[in-house]
């Protein structure tokens, strides 16, 4: 089902409209199922890094925690949110001083699959928890003083195939997550835009030596089309999406649905894969079905939060991990949520936090 055209008569604000179109770019070229390689210049004005879209970087990673605060203060169980974030937080900083001069002018990042979701069975607002997917961040300072940040998605996750790119820089991971284990690099301008692929084919020869076969950015077989790029040309759709995005902010479940779709079907035809229906598609703060969507924000290359603790689905019967630690003997477990908390406990926290209000 194609998306009707937009309206004509559509005031275009040009900053959003470009942050429309970008931030639906990012998050198809996360939900289809490729390798996504994406690139954002930011110009550095001496105090803040601004996107070509006219976002303070500052901002989105603030944003993102002051989320993530606000969510742990309603659900304990989303507290590996806030983590991130504030690890997210501490990599702006670092950007800051890159742009300033005061650290090497290349980081390397890491943002591996939270270990709290690799069992989870359901995706969770915008985490795919088939592809447990790590975003490789390389970030630098060119010649001019402008910052780049090119991300490249890694299948699996795999955490061998991510040491062997520490090993690779000259470091040793450290046990944990590796998103806070940042990696700094003095490189010429000639050899800055390349490391994304040295590195790349770094995890992708380990995860070979590992299992056999050919693989790329963890996915296993020949190479397909890059997601990101791929997305970008489908001009008619995104336009389309982005101006009507303008028009109405509230967008149903159902267009971002059928957006999804129709860029997966073209796809896939592209790339000679079958076209299966999917329910969700999850990706960069959002997993959409046709019936609702779980979202905070459509941030750039893997920033900001990724789950909505309002849109937790009680579904799944284990212990809780408040009412319940440790279980009695034979106690019997609990209908909980994707981390862990049943529903009596969900209610009985939010309450307190309303009352303290």
């Amino acid at each position: 089902m194609e998306i009707p055209a937009a309206q004509p008569n559509i005031e275009i604000d040009t900053n959003q409209y470009l942050q429309n179109r970008q931030d639906t770019i990012t998050w198809l070229a996360e939900v289809l199922d490729g390798s996504m390689r994406s690139e954002i210049l930011l110009h550095f004005d001496g105090r803040e890094l601004w996107s070509e879209d006219g976002r303070a970087m500052g901002e989105v990673c603030q944003t993102a925690l002051t989320e993530a605060e606000q969510m742990y203060e309603q659900s304990p169980q989303s507290g590996f949110e806030l983590r991130r974030r504030s690890l997210e937080y501490e990599e702006y900083r670092d950007m800051l001083a890159i742009a300033e001069g005061k650290l090497p002018n290349t980081m390397i990042v890491v943002s591996d699959f939270p270990s709290e979701l690799v069992n989870d069975t359901q995706d969770l607002g915008g985490y795919n928890v088939r592809r447990k997917q790590t975003m490789l961040r390389v970030i630098w300072r060119d010649e001019v003083g402008s910052m780049h940040i090119v991300s490249q998605s890694l299948d699996g996750s795999n955490r061998q195939a991510l040491e062997e790119l520490y090993k690779h820089t000259g470091y040793l991971a450290n046990p944990g997550e590796l998103l806070g284990q940042r990696l700094y690099k003095q490189l010429s301008p000639e050899l800055q835009p390349f490391l994304i692929d040295e590195l790349k084919g770094i995890y992708d020869r380990s995860l070979s030596s590992q299992f056999g076969g050919q693989w790329n950015a963890g996915r296993r077989g020949q190479k397909q089309d890059d997601t990101y790029n791929f997305v970008r040309d489908q001009e008619d759709l995104i336009d389309n999406f982005a101006r009507q995005f303008l028009a109405n902010p509230n967008i149903s479940a159902s267009m971002l649905y059928n957006l999804a779709a129709n860029i997966e079907v073209r796809f896939n035809k592209a790339n000679g894969l079958p076209i299966v229906a999917r329910e969700s598609y999850s990706g960069c703060g959002i997993t959409v079905t046709a019936e609702g969507i779980q979202t905070n924000s459509l941030e750039q290359a893997g920033y900001g939060n990724k789950t909505a603790a309002e849109n937790y689905k009680f579904d799944k019967y284990m212990h809780c991990v408040v009412c319940q630690v440790p279980p009695k003997k034979d106690e019997a477990k609990k209908m909980c949520g994707p981390c862990g908390i049943c529903k009596a406990c969900d209610s009985h926290m939010k309450s307190k936090m309303t009352k303290a209000a």
